[in-house]
Formats: C-alpha cells, structure tokens, sequence
C-alpha cells in the first residue's frame, strides 16, 4: 500500500469531499483538532463540515489517542444502536473490516432507552438490537450487550470510558429517541467530545 499527497486550493471541506469523490475514496480519516488559532481555519470545523456533508464514512482521530500502542485485537469497539437502518449499516461497515483481523475485538453494543430504569427498558433495548445481534452472532464477532436509560451522549461516553473502549462506530443519523435526541445530534456531540477516534457512516 502506498501514500501519496495531493496539494489543491478552495475552502477546505469542499475540496476534500470533491477529491474523495473524484477519486474513489472509501472513507476520510482526519484529525479532529487542528494547530489554526486566530486567522487559519481550525480543522476541527473542517473535519465537522466533512462529517456532516459527506457521503463516505469519516474517521475522526484524537490527537492524544493511545489506540495504535497495543494490537488491533486488544481494542475494543462501541456501536450505539438505536434500531434504525444507519446504525445497522454502521456496524455492517465495522463487521466488514474485522474479516482482515487475524483476531476479532471485542465489539459493545449499546441500546440508550429514553425515560427511567425500569424491567421493560431491558427488554425494549434488547428488541431494538435483534438484528445487530443476529448479525454479530452470523459473523461469528464476539460482543457484549449494554442497555442504558436517560441521556444517550452521557451514556454513550460513560460506556467509553467503563468499557476501556478504544473506538467508536456509529450512524450519522437515526430513529432519535421519541422525537427527543436524533443519533444526529449525539454523532456530533460524540465526534466532538470523545476521547477515542469516531467513525460516522452514513
């Protein structure tokens, strides 16, 4: 595999989301803060403005992320699943780059359910993730399963940080939480605000 480096001149989001398309790219992996205070552009609100308008996944990488430092396989995975199309897709997007691991991580699955604790919230969550489990169990990936109630982003960082995760897949947008939260907002909140890198598939 090689690299190469391609210079060009526009504002910045729109040219990288031109260049991935002319070329054929499958997806963009950029830093999610950049060195530009005052009159350069940040590259923060660059890597967002790709990550809302493109069309291909998009990777945001934090610059204090350790995840390189230890085999792929030692690496955890979060999908938050909130039982609409995109976040299956995101996740069928992760199973298929794990068929080029010698040895599959551990993938978390999480349901957030709007309200208060309750027995019922176990088992709505569990409904909402048939399929991404069905799909797990096909493809042989081993996952553990988290039903959390109240605030999807609070929830979504909490199991990031209990579960030792060291990346994040999700949709770019969703069913939303009854008429609430949409996986939208909480893909934003989350690209900005995690400490691991995110990738949002459309």
């Amino acid at each position: 595999n090689g690299c190469c480096v391609h210079l060009t001149a526009g504002v910045p989001a729109e040219a990288i989301r031109a260049y991935a398309c002319m070329h054929g790219m499958a997806e963009n992996v950029m830093g999610s803060h950049g060195a530009g205070p005052l009159e350069r552009l940040m590259i923060g609100s660059v890597a967002m403005d790709v990550a809302e308008h493109s069309t291909l996944p998009v990777t945001l990488a934090k610059a204090d992320c350790r995840v390189g430092e230890f085999p792929a396989h030692w690496v955890d995975w979060l999908v938050p699943i909130d039982g609409s199309d995109n976040a299956l897709r995101a996740l069928e997007y992760l199973v298929g780059h794990l068929i080029h691991f010698a040895e599959k991580p551990q993938l978390q699955l999480l349901n957030v359910q709007p309200g208060h604790a309750c027995p019922k919230s176990q088992i709505d969550g569990e409904a909402v993730c048939a399929d991404a489990i069905a799909l797990l169990n096909a493809e042989k990936v081993p996952f553990s399963l988290h039903i959390k109630v109240g605030d999807p982003v609070a929830n979504i960082l909490e199991t990031i940080a209990k579960t030792g995760c060291g990346h994040v897949v999700m949709g770019s947008r969703g069913l939303g939480l009854l008429g609430g939260f949409t996986l939208g907002s909480v893909s934003q909140a989350i690209a900005r605000r995690a400490a691991v890198p995110v990738t949002l598939v459309k």
